[in-house]
Order: C-alpha cells, then sequence, then structure tokens
C-alpha cells in the first residue's frame, strides 16, 4: 500500500516527537505547560511549517499530552482557530 505525503510527513512528525521529547522532559521537568495546539504545522496558519489537517495534527499531539500527563505535568491547550480552504 502506498502512503500518500501527507502520511509520511504525519509519520515522521510523530517520530521526532517520540524521539526527541523524553529527553528533553528528562532534562527540564516544567511545573506546566501552555501548548499551542497545531499553530507550526496547520495548513490553516499564515506561513506553516507544514500543511496538516486537524485530524492528523491532532493525532500527532496525543503523544505530547501523554508524557506530560505521565510526569503530572499540568497542561492548558490554546487551539488555534483553523480556517480550511
Amino acid at each position: 500500500m502506498e502512503r500518500t505525503l501527507d502520511q509520511i510527513v504525519l509519520a515522521v512528525r510523530v517520530q521526532a516527537l517520540r524521539k526527541e521529547l523524553p529527553g528533553v522532559l528528562g532534562e527540564f521537568w516544567p511545573e506546566a505547560c501552555l501548548y499551542a495546539a497545531g499553530m507550526d504545522v496547520s495548513s490553516g496558519t499564515p506561513n506553516p511549517l507544514l500543511r496538516l489537517r486537524v485530524p492528523d495534527i491532532e493525532k500527532g499531539e496525543a503523544f505530547v499530552f501523554e508524557a506530560l500527563s505521565s510526569r503530572q505535568v499540568p497542561v492548558a491547550r490554546l487551539r488555534w482557530r483553523i480556517c480550511q480552504p
């Protein structure tokens, strides 16, 4: 089965989060996290680094919330108002 470019980008993004986030949280133990969900990757934001759709962003960000939750770090999530074309 051939994967689409979106699927490949999402897989690489999640893989990078899984590789880097535990080390960051191991070095820096935040008291809380203010998380701006999807602001850098959404197709609806100005000049996105990636052009992911909302369901794809939520899949990737689930790992972030799991990692913070497992360390009992409270998270406030800001959600960018996404205007889809």
